[in-house]
């Protein structure tokens, strides 16, 4: 069984469970810690499932929008009139942190205007609905992204709280357990044969003491 190579005396032996005592604490620690870190993962897929959903739903209308407007259009005039927008989406990240582990919340700045710019010739209401549908699945993608950045720093947390709890149960604390059983097992033989060495010693000096008794 491995053990660390320390020597057998008290002291090491203090030290060794003292060790002992913080790495228990510390796998406990890690466990409670993977766990919450699980159930959060695993609330975070779920939505993450929810938000696929709804980014296909939205996605299939917003792309029937832009095949309207190119059907009542033409190619030709949905392009130059969109070419012709002018508004810009802004996205603040704001960091955030979920049991210490740092995340992003993607916050969109609202747009000056919400009004295509087109050309009289080219304008259409089929290309509002277009904005309108593209715009319902902007705020969609922008939660995704945020829980798919989640999703994977989250997962590498849990691997590594994983392969330190591992490392705990496989290594540490059976060294640590090792040692404390390897030297409490020293210890305990050198006091037996202490203890058979005064025995030795009390019983010669008692026949000593009783030879002079005799002798006198």
């Amino acid at each position: 069984m491995p053990k660390l190579e320390v020597a057998p005396t008290r002291s090491n032996l203090l030290k060794t469970r003292e060790s002992l005592v913080l790495a228990r604490e510390g796998y406990d620690l890690l466990e409670q810690k993977r766990e919450v870190l699980l159930m959060e993962l695993m609330q975070i897929v779920h939505d993450l499932r929810e938000l696929e959903r709804q980014v296909e739903e939205k996605s299939a209308h917003a792309f029937a929008a832009l095949e309207s407007a190119l059907l009542s259009m033409g190619d030709e005039a949905v392009r130059w009139s969109a070419l012709s927008v002018t508004d810009e989406q802004d996205v603040t990240l704001l960091p955030r942190s979920v049991m210490g582990i740092p995340v992003i919340t993607l916050q969109a700045v609202e747009m000056a205007s919400s009004a295509l710019q087109t050309s009289p010739m080219g304008s259409s209401p089929a290309l509002d609905e277009v904005r309108r549908c593209f715009g319902e699945l902007l705020p969609i993608i922008y939660r995704w992204g945020e829980i798919e950045i989640s999703v994977w720093r989250l997962a590498g947390e849990i691997r590594k709280t994983q392969r330190r709890v591992n490392a705990l149960e496989n290594i540490f604390i059976p060294e640590y357990e090792n040692t404390v059983k390897a030297i409490e097992d020293v210890l305990e033989e050198n006091d037996r044969e202490e203890f058979i060495r005064k025995k030795k010693v009390k019983s010669v000096l008692k026949r000593k003491r009783d030879a002079h008794k005799d002798a006198n």
